[in-house]
């Protein structure tokens, strides 16, 4: 009996708990519905040998082909490596075990796995492939997940622009002439196209939640110190947190107990499975005190959240920050600057490359001198900012022990046109320096303070396109924002919306 579309919407509205085990007889399934399926119920599949991880891959590698073309999201294609893996995973037979044994996924071009390339987006390291594997992706790759493809970013990451000038835009899957925002750009995309279930990015001021917001996806940044090593760099102040976009809260909370460090200080989260059912003492927080107002767009999308977590019981009240937002965002800026110029050096010098625009983006050129303009440099830069970040952090920690998780918006504007954090003649680095920290200035904080944040998808706007809310809570207690998220994804199931690219 052929399993047919409806069979596999049925199933996944079931869940993986009920998956019928004749449902799928083996072989099926290879005609794209495998893109209304989370990362759960495919790894589900696997293992009931149901499907093969080696049909899974061939359908999501159809499915990468006939849509990246519209959108740029994937730059480098790693066929050939998952096909060993896949096959692989078949020859194991019933001990393939793993999370999501099979599951096709994507890596940021960002992040390091031996043997492939990385070229963080920039022309300085076209051709270069990685010698190092770091724990992170190893967990990931030994729970199962598949590496199909590497996705576009900005150059470094440095920008919530979605392209750079090496392989070009990606495009947002909800209006291809807007941006997937950044720098999570390229594996936003591809998950709201239905390339994949679910894709790594990483997120140093936003770089997760900001393309999810502008994708219609969900995401958290995660407490400091709550995953294993992402990458080998010697920071001073880690600001950033590794995770992955999903279009189901279950995957995002399944992933982040696969690659949890166990060692950190912070109490273990393991799998958060469900909502708890409790209900919540919610702040808002609508104004950084920036002197710039919400978009018309977004101040609707935040009452409409608003409205949504009263009409779920939970008590909702404004609040405003602890602490003055302006040196803690020029000590944030001051750490992006120092970054970028460390950067920009380093591979200089190891490259045995000049310091000019052949090889290296106006908006990281511009970051570096803006760095090496202050007295000291970046090295000056980067002291500076531990005292200032060290007392936010604990004026944070004290407010949120008031309050179980507070709402905010993640960006002040919806998405942004395609191109419009590019540099150029009539848009100069410090117009977009000054467009960039003005709108984004609710997800920065909390890599400074290393606070964990959610973006969840619950509003479109009149032309379309998604606008996030983002939810944060104290250190630690990334548990009770993801149950909030599970009652908000039940409440308003936001992964039955298509954007006008999809994969199927």
């Amino acid at each position: 009996m052929p399993f047919t579309r409806r069979d596999f919407i049925r199933t996944a509205a079931l869940g993986v708990t009920s998956l019928p085990g004749a449902a799928l007889p083996r072989g099926r399934g290879s005609s794209g519905e495998f893109s209304e399926l989370d990362a759960t119920e495919l790894a589900a599949l696997v293992r009931m040998r149901k499907v093969s991880a080696s049909e899974l891959l061939e359908d999501t590698i159809r499915r990468l082909e006939a849509v990246n073309p519209k959108l740029n999201a994937v730059i480098t294609k790693t066929y050939e490596r998952a096909r060993g893996r896949a096959a692989a995973i078949g020859a194991a037979g019933s001990e393939t075990g793993g999370a999501f044994a099979g599951v096709p996924w994507l890596l940021k071009d960002i992040s390091e796995c031996k043997g492939l390339p990385m070229t963080m987006g920039s022309r300085a390291l076209r051709g270069v492939v990685s010698q190092v594997a770091v724990p992170f992706v190893a967990a990931a790759e030994a729970a199962g997940l598949n590496i199909v493809g590497i996705t576009n970013v900005p150059e470094f990451g440095l920008s919530d622009n979605s392209g750079n000038l090496l392989y070009g835009a990606t495009h947002n899957p909800w209006g291809v002439a807007y941006g997937a925002a950044g720098s999570s750009s390229g594996s936003a995309a591809a998950v709201a196209a239905g390339i994949v279930p679910m894709a790594h990015g990483n997120d140093g001021g936003g770089s997760l939640r900001c393309p999810a917001s502008a994708c219609g996806l969900f995401t958290v940044k995660v407490s400091r110190g709550r995953h294993l090593p992402a990458h080998t760099a010697n920071l001073p102040y880690d600001i950033g947190q590794d995770g992955v976009l999903s279009r189901s809260v279950r995957d995002n909370a399944r992933f982040l107990s696969i690659v949890e460090d166990r060692s950190a200080a912070l109490p273990t989260l393991g799998f958060v499975a469900g909502p708890s059912g409790r209900k919540l003492k919610i702040g808002v927080l609508l104004d950084v005190g920036n002197g710039v107002a919400l978009d018309p767009a977004v101040a609707h999308a935040m009452a409409e959240t608003i409205k949504l977590c009263e009409d779920l019981g939970h008590v909702v009240a404004p609040v405003t920050l602890p602490f003055d937002y302006s040196p803690l965002i020029e000590a944030f800026w001051g750490v992006w600057r120092a970054g970028a110029a460390l950067t920009v050096d380093g591979i200089a010098a190891a490259m045995a490359l000049p310091v000019n625009e052949s090889h290296f983006e106006p908006w990281t050129l511009g970051l570096r001198a803006h760095a090496n303009s202050h007295p000291g440099g970046p090295m000056a830069l980067l002291a500076a900012a531990g005292p200032v970040f060290e007392e936010a952090s604990a004026r944070m920690d004290v407010f949120l022990q008031q309050w179980d998780a507070v709402l905010s918006p993640v960006y002040q504007c919806p998405v942004n046109a395609l191109g419009s954090r590019q540099v150029s003649a009539d848009r100069t680095y410090a117009v977009i320096m000054d467009e960039f920290a003005r709108q984004a200035p609710f997800t920065e904080m909390h890599n400074a303070c290393g606070t964990p944040a959610m973006s969840v998808p619950l509003y479109w706007d009149a032309n379309g396109l998604p606008i996030g809310s983002q939810f944060f809570a104290r250190v630690g207690h990334e548990a009770t924002l993801l149950e909030l998220a599970y009652q908000l994804e039940q409440a308003r199931p936001w992964a039955r919306r298509r954007p006008p690219v999809f994969a199927s």
